[in-house]
């Protein structure tokens, strides 16, 4: 159980609107947060007003929003004259002002709940402040195609930022396939996959110039769903970043990187393309297909070879 003193209170309406504005499921964030769902709801419904600090820094970074915004915000106090029935018929039966000491110990006690609530939160501040693992959190982006025929491979990427002053770290990445998708290859290699090639893994060396990860995949007829997946890294302490959802790109008999679909890969696209899959040897075959053609100026997808003819 934390101690007192490492939990804070918060404001479990001002959580729920947040996440619903941003369209974030409870789901969501118990993933990112390390909680159970029912953790959340308690949270937003205000059955649990407390929150471990780790987990507050952890929950803001998932809204997107400071700290400090989640914590409930001090009610003003009402400042109104006392009445004659608060305190007494003073004297001859007219309302008349209680005594000194009375009239002094309104206004202290006011400024004494002011002043603890500025230095609580002052300490607060600092805590947080003190906790936050130095320079920026690398940000993770994933890129995919519009579009892709069943049965074609297509890539997928993914790039990640470096970390502030050059700072190199080993960060393990995973991501998630939904069913009635197939991994073909990607570079740099796996280091783990499961059974099904449902889940895959990748550690690369992260720095100020970032990493990037490109793998191929194909989809079977009917394919629908998200590739979600997260980044695992230890700077300052352990954290894991969520990277997706992403939805699977729309069948359509088109080459992935013919994306105005006009049925050629023009010399801008070609560029693209090329890009994206660099020059390593697991994603040779994707590059000599794009290479082959956009030589060629037109192709058509034949589905029943579930590949791609030229036409000169």
């Amino acid at each position: 159980m934390a101690h007192p003193s490492q939990l804070v209170r918060i404001d479990g309406k001002t959580i729920r609107s947040l996440r619903e504005a941003k369209g974030l499921t409870q789901l969501y964030l118990a993933s990112f947060v390390g909680v159970t769902t029912d953790t959340v709801s308690r949270w937003e419904n205000g059955k649990t007003q407390t929150i471990k600090k780790e987990n507050l820094e952890r929950l803001a970074e998932a809204l997107e929003v400071a700290p400090e915004e989640l914590l409930p915000r001090e009610e003003e106090e009402e400042n109104t004259s006392p009445t004659q029935e608060e305190h007494g018929n003073w004297g001859n039966g007219k309302a008349t002002s209680p005594p000194q000491a009375a009239s002094i110990a309104g206004p202290t006690r006011r400024w004494g709940l002011v002043a603890a609530a500025v230095l609580g939160a002052m300490a607060l501040v600092a805590l947080l402040l003190w906790n936050r693992p130095p320079g920026p959190r690398p940000s993770v982006q994933r890129w995919l195609p519009d579009h892709a025929p069943p049965g074609a491979s297509f890539p997928v990427m993914l790039e990640l930022s470096g970390t502030q002053g050059g700072q190199a770290v080993n960060v393990m990445i995973t991501e998630h396939l939904p069913p009635g998708v197939k991994f073909v290859a990607s570079t740099p290699s796996p280091v783990k996959a499961s059974e099904e090639m449902r889940e895959i893994k990748w550690i690369a060396p992260l720095s100020s110039s970032g990493v990037k990860v490109v793998y191929a995949i194909e989809m079977e007829t009917g394919a629908a769903g998200q590739i979600n997946g997260d980044l695992l890294l230890r700077i300052g302490g352990e954290k894991r970043i969520l990277t997706g959802p992403s939805l699977l790109p729309a069948a359509a008999p088109y080459h992935w990187a013919d994306q105005d679909r006009d049925g050629a890969i023009d010399d801008g696209e070609l560029l693209t393309a090329l890009d994206i899959l660099g020059d390593s040897a697991p994603l040779a075959r994707l590059r000599q297909q794009v290479e082959r053609i956009w030589s060629a100026g037109r192709y058509r997808w034949n589905p029943a070879q579930h590949d791609y003819e030229v036409k000169p």
